[in-house]
Protein backbone atom coordinates (compact mmCIF):
# COMPACT_ATOMS: atom_id res chain seq x y z
CA UNK A 1 0.00 0.00 0.00
CA UNK A 2 1.36 3.35 -0.99
CA UNK A 3 0.72 6.22 1.54
CA UNK A 4 -0.35 9.76 0.39
CA UNK A 5 1.99 12.57 0.69
CA UNK A 6 1.67 14.48 4.09
CA UNK A 7 -0.66 17.19 4.01
CA UNK A 8 -0.07 20.54 4.05
CA UNK A 9 -1.16 23.37 6.68
CA UNK A 10 -4.15 24.11 4.37
CA UNK A 11 -5.29 20.69 3.59
CA UNK A 12 -4.96 19.66 7.16
CA UNK A 13 -6.98 21.98 8.06
CA UNK A 14 -9.60 21.60 5.23
CA UNK A 15 -9.26 18.04 6.68
CA UNK A 16 -10.70 19.10 10.13
CA UNK A 17 -13.03 20.93 9.11
CA UNK A 18 -14.48 18.45 7.10
CA UNK A 19 -14.19 15.52 9.92
CA UNK A 20 -15.46 18.32 12.15
CA UNK A 21 -18.95 17.26 10.03
CA UNK A 22 -18.34 14.34 9.96
CA UNK A 23 -16.84 12.87 7.03
CA UNK A 24 -14.57 9.90 7.20
CA UNK A 25 -12.84 9.88 4.01
CA UNK A 26 -11.52 12.96 5.23
CA UNK A 27 -10.47 10.98 8.81
CA UNK A 28 -8.96 8.17 6.13
CA UNK A 29 -6.94 10.29 4.47
CA UNK A 30 -5.39 12.34 7.68
CA UNK A 31 -4.76 9.16 9.41
CA UNK A 32 -3.16 7.46 6.01
CA UNK A 33 -0.91 10.67 5.41
CA UNK A 34 0.24 10.32 9.02
CA UNK A 35 1.65 6.91 8.78
CA UNK A 36 5.02 7.72 6.75
CA UNK A 37 6.10 9.79 9.63
CA UNK A 38 4.09 7.35 12.33
CA UNK A 39 7.14 4.62 10.64
CA UNK A 40 9.65 6.86 10.54
CA UNK A 41 9.56 8.35 13.90
CA UNK A 42 9.03 4.26 15.20
CA UNK A 43 12.61 3.77 12.69
CA UNK A 44 14.36 6.52 14.71
CA UNK A 45 13.34 5.89 18.44
CA UNK A 46 15.14 3.91 20.84
CA UNK A 47 12.86 0.47 21.30
CA UNK A 48 13.31 0.11 25.44
CA UNK A 49 12.75 -3.48 24.88
CA UNK A 50 9.75 -3.56 22.40
CA UNK A 51 10.11 -5.10 18.91
CA UNK A 52 9.72 -2.29 15.89
CA UNK A 53 6.43 -3.94 14.53
CA UNK A 54 4.54 -3.91 18.03
CA UNK A 55 5.95 0.10 18.38
CA UNK A 56 4.81 0.27 14.86
CA UNK A 57 1.31 -1.18 15.26
CA UNK A 58 0.49 0.73 18.81
CA UNK A 59 1.59 3.75 16.93
CA UNK A 60 -1.32 3.31 14.10
CA UNK A 61 -3.89 2.46 16.76
CA UNK A 62 -2.36 5.82 18.76
CA UNK A 63 -2.88 8.13 15.45
CA UNK A 64 -6.48 6.27 15.51
CA UNK A 65 -7.22 7.47 18.58
CA UNK A 66 -5.95 11.07 18.23
CA UNK A 67 -7.28 12.07 15.56
CA UNK A 68 -10.64 12.01 17.72
CA UNK A 69 -8.60 14.23 20.42
CA UNK A 70 -7.11 16.06 18.33
CA UNK A 71 -8.20 20.28 18.56
CA UNK A 72 -7.07 22.18 15.12
CA UNK A 73 -7.80 25.61 16.60
CA UNK A 74 -5.02 25.44 18.96
CA UNK A 75 -2.70 25.86 15.80
CA UNK A 76 -0.43 23.27 16.40
CA UNK A 77 -0.05 20.95 13.30
CA UNK A 78 -1.51 17.45 13.74
CA UNK A 79 1.78 15.25 13.43
CA UNK A 80 3.16 17.57 16.06
CA UNK A 81 0.63 16.74 17.67
CA UNK A 82 0.97 12.97 17.24
CA UNK A 83 4.97 12.98 18.01
CA UNK A 84 4.50 14.56 21.37
CA UNK A 85 1.88 11.46 22.08
CA UNK A 86 4.07 9.08 20.50
CA UNK A 87 7.29 9.99 22.22
CA UNK A 88 5.32 9.56 25.61
CA UNK A 89 3.53 6.51 24.99
CA UNK A 90 6.97 4.77 23.77
CA UNK A 91 8.27 5.52 27.14
CA UNK A 92 5.17 3.96 28.85
CA UNK A 93 5.39 1.13 26.19
CA UNK A 94 9.34 0.32 27.15
CA UNK A 95 8.67 0.51 31.11
CA UNK A 96 5.73 -1.84 30.79
CA UNK A 97 8.15 -4.35 28.91
CA UNK A 98 10.98 -3.27 31.49
CA UNK A 99 8.84 -4.78 34.11
CA UNK A 100 8.12 -7.44 32.08
CA UNK A 101 11.74 -8.51 31.02
CA UNK A 102 13.07 -8.21 34.69
CA UNK A 103 10.11 -10.73 35.87
CA UNK A 104 11.89 -13.08 33.50
CA UNK A 105 15.76 -12.85 34.99
CA UNK A 106 16.64 -15.14 36.86
CA UNK A 107 19.55 -13.14 38.85
CA UNK A 108 18.37 -11.43 42.04
CA UNK A 109 20.32 -8.58 41.36
CA UNK A 110 18.49 -7.77 38.73
CA UNK A 111 15.24 -8.69 40.49
CA UNK A 112 16.49 -6.24 43.14
CA UNK A 113 16.88 -3.11 40.61
CA UNK A 114 13.73 -4.20 38.51
CA UNK A 115 12.09 -1.14 40.52
CA UNK A 116 15.06 1.12 39.48
CA UNK A 117 14.32 0.33 35.57
CA UNK A 118 10.47 1.33 36.05
CA UNK A 119 11.78 4.39 38.25
CA UNK A 120 14.36 5.21 35.58
CA UNK A 121 12.37 5.44 32.54
CA UNK A 122 9.65 7.59 33.71
CA UNK A 123 12.45 10.19 34.68
CA UNK A 124 13.91 10.10 30.90
CA UNK A 125 11.50 12.32 29.80
CA UNK A 126 13.57 15.03 31.81
CA UNK A 127 16.76 14.54 30.13
CA UNK A 128 18.46 15.13 26.93
CA UNK A 129 17.72 12.22 24.11
CA UNK A 130 21.35 11.74 24.43
CA UNK A 131 21.92 10.79 27.60
CA UNK A 132 18.60 8.76 27.83
CA UNK A 133 19.66 6.55 24.92
CA UNK A 134 23.12 6.24 26.80
CA UNK A 135 21.53 4.99 29.93
CA UNK A 136 19.13 2.27 28.29
CA UNK A 137 22.67 0.93 26.15
CA UNK A 138 24.27 -0.12 30.05
CA UNK A 139 22.76 -3.60 31.64
CA UNK A 140 20.20 -3.01 34.75
CA UNK A 141 23.14 -3.65 37.27
CA UNK A 142 25.07 -0.47 35.50
CA UNK A 143 22.23 2.00 35.60
CA UNK A 144 22.07 1.13 39.44
CA UNK A 145 25.52 1.60 39.88
CA UNK A 146 25.36 5.05 37.85
CA UNK A 147 22.42 6.41 39.00
CA UNK A 148 23.37 5.43 42.56
CA UNK A 149 27.08 6.88 42.22
CA UNK A 150 25.74 10.31 40.60
CA UNK A 151 22.49 10.44 42.94
CA UNK A 152 20.16 10.37 39.71
CA UNK A 153 16.51 10.72 39.72
CA UNK A 154 16.27 11.75 42.93
CA UNK A 155 18.30 9.64 44.65
CA UNK A 156 20.77 9.68 47.30
CA UNK A 157 24.45 9.78 46.20
CA UNK A 158 26.19 6.48 47.60
CA UNK A 159 29.62 5.84 47.90
CA UNK A 160 30.94 2.57 46.44
CA UNK A 161 31.58 0.46 49.20
CA UNK A 162 27.98 1.48 50.36
CA UNK A 163 26.45 -0.14 46.76
CA UNK A 164 28.81 -3.17 46.90
CA UNK A 165 27.42 -3.92 50.69
CA UNK A 166 23.77 -3.43 49.09
CA UNK A 167 24.62 -5.86 46.43
CA UNK A 168 26.47 -8.10 48.39
CA UNK A 169 29.23 -7.80 45.98
CA UNK A 170 33.16 -6.64 46.29
CA UNK A 171 34.13 -3.15 46.32
CA UNK A 172 36.65 -3.79 43.46
CA UNK A 173 33.22 -5.25 41.58
CA UNK A 174 31.20 -2.65 41.42
CA UNK A 175 34.18 -0.39 40.95
CA UNK A 176 34.90 -2.15 37.45
CA UNK A 177 31.22 -2.22 36.72
CA UNK A 178 31.28 1.91 37.15
CA UNK A 179 34.03 2.34 35.36
CA UNK A 180 33.03 0.39 32.42
CA UNK A 181 29.50 1.89 32.67
CA UNK A 182 31.27 5.61 32.61
CA UNK A 183 33.23 4.52 29.70
CA UNK A 184 30.31 2.83 27.68
CA UNK A 185 28.45 6.29 28.37
CA UNK A 186 31.97 8.43 26.76
CA UNK A 187 31.88 6.33 24.10
CA UNK A 188 28.15 7.24 23.06
CA UNK A 189 28.09 10.81 23.83
CA UNK A 190 31.01 11.73 22.11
Amino acid sequence: MQFPPPLTREEEQAAFEKILQGDKDARDRVILSAMPYVIKMVSNTRAFHCERDELIGASAELVCELIDKFDPTRGVRFLTFVGKCMTHHHMKMGVKAAKEAARRVDDPLDLQAAGYAEEMYEEQLCFSSDVVVSMTDLSIREQYIVIRVFGLFGNSVKRIHEIADFLEISRATVHDIYLEAIAKLKRHLA
